[in-house]
């Protein structure tokens, strides 16, 4: 009988262990579940978000008054965007890369995400002066430096007709339409009269 007793006592010490074990393990489990759920607090990098939020919600710093007014003296003809795309090879394909998609050798190395002059949204809503304030003064807090010391005012919009180069037609259009006022005066209904 005491061997009875004896094996009772093991059998039920081993089930108050496994009992333990079992508990201490799905708390364990818990934590670790919890701690892969809670959101990063690392900052993320200038055009990369955490959220699903469509590109146009970025919203871009008011292009200041000294630059806001400027228009493009540049016609963006064959020389100039020759001259532009030479000017981007040497100062801007490294960080912006070849496509002007923000991918160039030295991008990863940088702590923000250049910017991708492809972006339709970035295009359409960025005029030639927000383009030229940008180069001109570079982005502070950021790694695009300020060009305005390095290159001539004419270098500088002639990148600006460069890299208008890059983006997609219809946000090309819709850039300029916010440029030039039109001569034609409107009808009623928004339409230019003939």
């Amino acid at each position: 009988m005491k061997t009875l007793a004896k094996q009772f006592k093991a059998a039920s010490i081993i089930g108050v262990l496994s009992a333990v074990v079992v508990i201490a393990l799905l708390i364990a489990g818990s934590g670790c579940r919890r701690e892969a759920a809670e959101p990063a607090t690392t900052p993320t990098p200038r055009g990369t978000t955490t959220a699903a939020v469509e590109p146009e919600a970025e919203e871009h710093e008011a292009v200041p008054a000294e630059y806001a007014s400027l228009i493009n003296p540049v016609e963006p003809g064959d020389e100039s965007i020759a001259t532009g795309k030479a000017l981007y090879d040497e100062y801007c394909i490294g960080c912006h890369g070849a496509s002007g998609r923000g991918d160039g050798p030295k991008a990863a190395t940088l702590d923000h995400t250049p910017a991708d002059f492809t972006d339709p949204h970035m295009a359409e809503e960025m005029t030639d002066a927000a383009f030229f304030w940008r180069i001109s003064e570079g982005v502070e807090d950021e790694d695009m430096p300020a060009w305005k010391e390095k290159l001539s005012e004419e270098d500088r919009w002639q990148l600006v007709n460069f890299v208008r180069t890059f983006a997609p037609a219809e946000a090309e259009e819709a850039a300029e339409s916010k440029e030039a006022p039109s001569a034609e005066p409107e009808d009623e209904h928004g339409e230019h009269e003939h």
